[in-house]
């Protein structure tokens, strides 16, 4: 979902834009992105408001971005907690890594085996594509196999690529886990306040990390780019380390354990993709549409532009200002009311951890995530998601302050600006498309949201400029899932293209979950079961279970 995106994010130090490593023996290969509705991107108008040229819609664009930013907005939660929002962007990592761009061609970027940023260059550009096919031929996608879990694995311990092989044990089978670090009394004092009340998870495993060049030693180094998702990779590592050890007796061969653990993995990840995050977040028409495997997709590995530049880009919405994170900051906090948005950040390899008082680099024994907290709604203050609206997190909103990172402004322009790039079509014609009713001009006004103490501004910006009549895709589609769904879920539109783009992938790939008989397959069936015995079938079960036990 570009959920929130590496490199212009939050504030914080970031890394170089360039790829930190190269895998000079190519063997991480690329696959090409697509358009469900290539006949609209392509039409002359695509994106373009009537009666106006292509610079005089980003004139608007940046009008509207600029009036928005100044405005501050009341937030209101999901019925959904918070986990399902870092889910779904690690679903992104694990579906897109674009390259490439208008400017710079994919071929002059050498491949990588490790992910380490998300923009291609040339986004900071004003340039526009006369048609969708240089589009499609410059920007190629890092995730080869899109869905496959590749953001975790890469292409495993047996890789011709030294960087890749270090992620794994000497036993090529288990992943290398690092230690998180307790910090001093005299250290917790400075950043804390109450630091005689800090409870510890002293020995808890962490992603390793290199302190020094601010790196996680892992895939997708965008996994660390927050500490909720940064602590879910951790429990992907930790969930393969237990398939290891439970297909011992069954498997003795440690490359054919290593594949196997792999395989089930994935299955559980394809079924909780398909029986928990999208049932939950999908409008009820599109849900059938899963259950009956249909899709407008009809080419393998291939990911559509609307999904990823506009439809999946719903969870920047979902994004919290606080969070009930652990025992030490959360609504029963020993230490703070809450982790904040800013924390996340400034606890990750990027962030500003060295700040804390460490000495290795890890992650401080008291932040570790405690997943009965982030997947259940708490209370007396829900520790649920943000609804799925215009109103946004206003850390989300923030410039980046170091030079080169943000070249436009907010995190809300440039999702608008990667539309116009890509030719993405007005949400009233793509909701055409999808053979669903557009919006009516007045309820897309209506859903506009007011600022504090009713603010009117941005609704009067939205108006004035024209965006009611013709909605740049990304916003409508937040809009449709206020007005049709009062932001707990997405509405039709949106819904229809997530369903036909992770169906399509996973019913096309002969190694899915989806494809052929594997789709009778049930987590009942998996060697992995909870402490009870019972089968992982939700995330909140999967998590838990990652962090129990040996």
């Amino acid at each position: 979902m570009g959920i929130i995106d590496s490199d212009h994010s939050l504030p914080g130090q970031h890394g170089d834009r360039s790829r930190a490593h190269v895998n000079t023996n190519e063997t991480q290969g690329r696959s090409d992105y697509t358009y469900l509705f290539p006949e609209l991107a392509n039409d002359e108008m695509a994106g373009i408001f009537p009666g106006t040229s292509s610079d005089e819609t980003l004139v608007r664009l940046r009008k509207f971005e600029e009036t928005y930013r100044g405005v501050v907005f009341p937030n209101s939660s999901m019925k959904l907690p918070a986990v399902y929002t870092y889910f779904g962007q690690f679903i992104n990592h694990d579906m897109s890594a674009p390259v490439g761009g208008l400017l710079v061609e994919a071929a002059s970027i050498p491949s990588s085996s490790v992910i380490n940023v998300s923009d291609p260059p040339g986004l900071e550009k004003v340039v526009r594509a006369p048609s969708i096919t240089p589009i499609l031929q410059r920007i190629r996608n890092e995730q080869d196999n899109p869905l496959m879990l590749d953001s975790l694995y890469a292409d495993g311990p047996r890789s011709s690529d030294q960087a890749v092989v270090d992620l794994y044990e000497d036993d090529r089978m288990k992943f290398r886990l690092a230690k998180t670090e307790k910090l001093d009394a005299g250290v917790l004092g400075t950043i804390t306040k109450q630091p005689d009340r800090v409870i510890h998870r002293s020995g808890s495993p962490d992603i390793p990390r290199n302190a020094a060049a601010q790196q996680a030693l892992i895939a997708d180094r965008r996994n660390d780019e927050n500490l909720i998702i940064s602590q879910l990779h951790l429990a992907f590592m930790l969930l393969h380390n237990k398939a290891v050890d439970a297909l011992a007796a069954t498997v003795p061969d440690p490359a054919k354990r290593f594949s196997a653990a792999r395989a089930l993995l994935t299955k559980h990840y394809h079924w909780l993709i398909i029986n928990d995050y999208l049932p939950h977040l999908l409008s009820g028409s599109a849900i059938d549409r899963v259950t009956r495997r249909e899709t407008r997709l009809r080419t393998s590995g291939l990911v559509p532009m609307e999904f990823t530049t506009a439809a999946f880009r719903f969870g920047h919405s979902m994004v919290s200002q606080q969070y009930d994170f652990n025992e030490n900051f959360g609504t029963r906090g020993r230490v703070d009311n809450f982790a904040s948005l800013h924390d996340l950040f400034v606890f990750t390899s990027r962030g500003n951890m060295a700040s804390s008082g460490g000495t290795t680099g890890q992650l401080p024994d008291h932040w570790v995530a405690d997943w009965d907290r982030l997947t259940t709604l708490s209370e007396p203050k829900d520790n649920g998601a943000d609804s799925i609206d215009m109103s946004f997190a206003t850390d989300m909103l923030n410039h980046i302050k170091h030079t080169g990172e943000m070249l436009h402004g907010s995190i809300f322009y440039r999702n608008l600006l990667r539309g116009f790039h890509r030719r993405m079509p007005f949400g009233q014609d793509i909701a055409r498309a999808c053979q669903i009713e557009p919006l009516k001009s007045v309820d897309l006004l209506s859903a506009v949201p007011l600022g504090e103490k009713g603010d009117t501004t941005v609704k009067n910006a939205f108006k004035a400029l024209g965006f009611d009549t013709h909605t740049p895709a990304w916003l409508y589609f937040l809009l449709e899932a206020q007005i049709v769904e009062k932001g707990q879920r997405l509405g039709p539109t949106a819904s229809q293209i997530i369903s036909d783009t992770i169906v399509g992938l996973l019913k096309l790939n002969p190694a899915s979950y989806l494809s052929g008989n594997e789709a009778t397959w049930h987590p009942r069936m998996s060697a992995l079961k909870d402490q009870d015995g019972q089968p992982l079938d939700s995330i909140r079960k999967t998590l838990l279970y990652s962090v129990t036990g040996p």
